[in-house]
């Protein structure tokens, strides 16, 4: 995601999964669901204000018609099973059966469980569209102009590829649970449970906290179905749709929202036992996240394969939460990778840079050395030393390129002696480290120089006694048992100027001629050759820094993609099927 579209909306972090992803994490819901039942309801009607409902089984020991079993358009006077409805006062009637389990969820039933249906700046909600097995709604109703009796049947077969929608409006609703063990109650999986582990086991479980991203099935919107076949009701009695909406209320309402967890995040809030822990959130470390809300994105344009998203927003450090906002993803590089990724996580420039500085800053400080230079008035005794912990001069964050936070240390030490002063020795320190990432890597590089420039009665030598480079590359994988972002063991380059400068070069020393008083003694000091900190460099900064999965089950590709433009993505491919 473009760092510029973040940033002026003041998002901490985003998580969004695609349009394919999320049908492909609710076709695993429905998956595991037991075997569902036929649901079937009718009313009876003397006049149309004053229904009576009564149970399938009810009506067909009444009158003995089974009336989801008469074909649509059945003529009434030719019709002896519509005219015994008629006279039982039948009105209308409806059945239906969601498929459920894993045998209904073979071949080539209908996979497209959800459409993305609309957002505002306000509210965020998706279309939930079932999968039905079967699905009838029959009426029996005498038609005003006409004065004739008219039958429906409106059905959709147990067969593949007939396409019979009814859309519904449901909301998101976010729930956190505080605590390892209701987490593991609720849950139950083995790879997110993984990542508890880890987590709880180095913040403490009761600072764990977990935010789950629901679709609030109690609280959908009934009364403004989406039907696709829309047309076929023109003709019904307008009581007959309202009944619809009820039962299908209904039949929402049986459904567990809980289990609809479209993702989770986890979170720990400040240790009050370490006061230098300003908390943790698993993907920007010492950033506490304080609140996150959810939006909708339509379908983009072809060029990024039509992605529709759905984007959890949020903040840290109790910042005031924006409104919802349209956010641009150009993510995607191009179309074969739009294709088989479905979701990805971004964090600012602005949030990983201070991620970072929170883990790098005192290191940093460390490694700034100042050069302390004497030289005596005779102009034939000398001492240096290096002074270590001095700030680093500049703190870059720089909001382009791949570079996001670099420390640059330059510190100078002066002397002089010697009759008219005319034996002098000047010594710079210069010490830069960044971070930067490269593809799928984050890299951390350290250059340390050390550059004297000395003069006495007749000759003069300048270069550099110290000069040193070491990497630090880390490589980022997703884990595809815990659902999170591991990274590998660094892979550490030392670069050194060798045991001895190489005189005459110069890249190191410009020579004129031998030098006196003893300054090779200097260039000697092995205390100035490497100078401690650099090959202690802590390696392990990064453990913690993972990626929540965005949905409960096993990745198929994996695939981690980081570049200029945003400063971290996941790209998760939807599950095998």
């Amino acid at each position: 995601m473009a760092d510029s579209a973040i940033s002026p909306f003041k998002f901490d972090f985003v998580v969004a999964t695609t349009f394919a992803s999320i049908n492909q994490a609710f076709k695993e819901y429905l998956r595991r669901l037991p075997k569902s039942e036929p649901i079937s309801v009718c009313v009876i009607a003397s006049n149309p204000q004053n229904q009576t409902e009564i149970s399938f089984e009810t009506l067909k020991k009444n009158t003995g018609v089974d009336p989801f079993s008469i074909p649509d358009g059945t003529e009434w006077g030719k019709s002896p099973d519509l005219q015994t409805l008629s006279k039982a006062n039948f009105f209308f009637g409806m059945r239906g059966q969601l498929a459920a389990g894993a045998a209904d969820f073979k071949g080539d039933v209908p996979m497209a469980l959800l459409s993305i249906a609309r957002s505002t700046d306000n509210a965020s909600r998706v279309q939930f569209a079932p999968v039905w097995k079967t699905f009838d709604v029959v009426s029996l109703y005498k038609n005003t102009t006409t004065g004739n009796w008219e039958w429906s049947h409106l059905s959709k077969p147990s067969k593949p590829n007939v396409d019979w929608v009814v859309g519904i409006d449901v909301p998101f609703a976010r729930d956190s649970r505080l605590g390892y063990e209701r987490w593991k109650q609720d849950t139950m999986n083995a790879r997110t449970t993984a990542l508890m582990d880890k987590f709880g086991a180095k913040y403490g479980w009761g600072n764990v906290r977990v935010h789950r991203l629901l679709v609030d099935m109690a609280n959908a919107d009934v009364d403004n179905l989406l039907v696709n076949q829309a047309s076929t009701w023109a003709g019904l009695p307008g009581l007959v749709f309202v009944a619809f909406k009820q039962w299908v209320r209904a039949l929402m309402q049986k459904v567990d929202a809980n289990l609809f967890v479209l993702g989770f995040m986890v979170t720990v809030p400040p240790v009050v036992s370490n006061p230098n822990d300003p908390g943790a959130f698993i993907i920007a470390g010492p950033v506490r996240l304080s609140s996150f809300n959810v939006r909708v994105q339509p379908r983009q344009s072809d060029a990024l394969n039509q992605i529709a998203t759905i984007d959890y927003q949020c903040v840290a450090n109790d910042l005031p939460q924006p409104a919802p906002q349209r956010i641009t993803w150009d993510w995607v590089p191009d179309i074969k990778t739009s294709q088989s990724h479905h979701g990805i996580v971004s964090v600012s420039r602005q949030t990983m840079a201070y991620y970072l500085h929170k883990q790098l800053d005192a290191f940093a400080t460390a490694q700034s050395l100042q050069p302390n230079v004497y030289i005596a008035v005779n102009g034939y005794e000398y001492t240096l030393s290096l002074s270590p912990g001095q700030s680093p001069a500049n703190e870059e964050r720089p909001t382009t390129g791949t570079t996001l936070l670099r420390y640059t240390s330059d510190r100078e030490g002066y002397d002089s002696g010697g009759l008219a002063d005319n034996v002098t020795l000047r010594v710079k320190s210069h010490y830069v480290l960044s971070a930067d990432f490269d593809a799928s890597n984050l890299v951390l590089t350290q250059t340390r120089t050390l550059w004297i420039d000395a003069e006495d009665w007749d000759s003069s030598r300048k270069g550099y006694i110290f000069a040193r480079s070491r990497k630090d590359t880390y490589s980022f994988v997703v884990d595809a048992d815990t659902g999170g972002v591991v990274h590998e063991p660094a892979v550490v380059e030392t670069f050194s100027a060798g045991a001895e400068p190489a005189r005459g070069n110069q890249d190191h020393f410009e020579e004129t001629s031998d030098l006196n008083n003893g300054l090779d003694t200097l260039v000697a000091q092995a205390g100035l050759r490497d100078p401690a900190g650099m090959d202690e460099f802590d390696v392990d900064f990064l453990d913690g820094l993972a990626f929540p999965g965005m949905n409960e089950f096993k990745f198929v590709k994996p695939g981690f993609v980081v570049s200029g433009d945003f400063v971290a993505g996941v790209n998760y491919p939807a599950p095998e099927k």
